[in-house]
């Protein structure tokens, strides 16, 4: 166990480890390999109307205790409110600056012609958020059983769709306009047990100022009030895995202030 925190820690903090870094410029360098994925025992619940927790690998479905017809036939409701298929981080240098690059790969689609819910083709999106990891949460000064959110800022964030995985470094690239900035904050969401080695999670983008959820597929609200950015989300969905896989994409430590 000793063994497997350390080599976490040296790679997801040591700022040496880059490895091979892809350059574009003077000013930016990329990991080519992720330094950390989450793609394993994942499962998204859901508490359904009928007050019973649904659970699926990778997604989040729908509330709906019973789905009609109509509904199961729609392509739209086997993608979920939310999934991935995996999350990756990649290492970066933006002038001089280090940062981490959060990408979440997850099914998407739509219909040609939806009105008829016909010619569905499917894709997959990422949506990537550009953090300094020194912000992040330190995941083992957590206590067990308390909901946490932390709201971590961005300077850049964004969508793209039909992506290959092999080319996602290439089109975030290729889609950041200089200089950074952005109003979104990464907002993560932690529930863990780590004598059970347990860990509740769920990601998305929040603005500062304004209304409106990014980074999932189907904002989930209540009274028109998104459940997303507070500890009560935990209450109706979220996100979970072990402890050691979310150690895979988070710092042991961070940066003293």
């Amino acid at each position: 166990m000793k063994k497997r925190f350390l080599f976490i820690f040296l790679v997801g903090i040591n700022i040496q480890s880059f490895g091979q870094m892809l350059r574009r410029n003077i000013d930016i360098s990329f990991s080519t390999e992720p330094i950390g994925i989450l793609n394993k025992e994942i499962f998204g619940w859901v508490l359904t109307t009928d007050g019973h927790w649904k659970g699926t690998s990778n997604t989040i479905e729908y509330p709906m205790a019973n789905n009609n017809d109509k509904d199961k036939k729609n392509k739209r409701h086997s993608i979920g409110q939310d999934n991935f298929e995996s999350i990756q981080v990649f290492d970066a240098l933006i002038n001089h600056k280090r940062y981490w690059i959060y990408v979440k790969f997850f099914k998407n689609g739509n219909y040609k012609y939806a009105t008829r819910q016909k010619g569905w083709k499917k894709r997959m999106d990422v949506y990537y958020y550009i953090v300094d990891p020194f912000l992040l949460p330190n995941i083992q000064s957590l206590n067990d059983n308390e909901p946490y959110v932390f709201f971590i800022p961005t300077v850049a964030t964004g969508q793209i769709s039909n992506v290959k995985q092999k080319e996602i470094i290439e089109l975030i690239h290729s889609s950041l306009e200089f200089p950074l900035k952005s109003d979104r904050l990464m907002t993560f969401h932690l529930r863990v047990n780590k004598n059970d080695n347990k860990a509740q999670f769920m990601i998305c983008s929040l603005h500062k100022f304004f209304k409106g959820t990014d980074g999932i597929i189907r904002d989930y609200r209540i009274k028109d009030h998104s459940i997303y950015g507070k500890k009560s989300m935990f209450d109706h969905l979220y996100y979970e895995s072990t402890y050691l896989n979310l150690l895979n994409v988070l710092p042991l430590t961070t940066k003293s202030k």
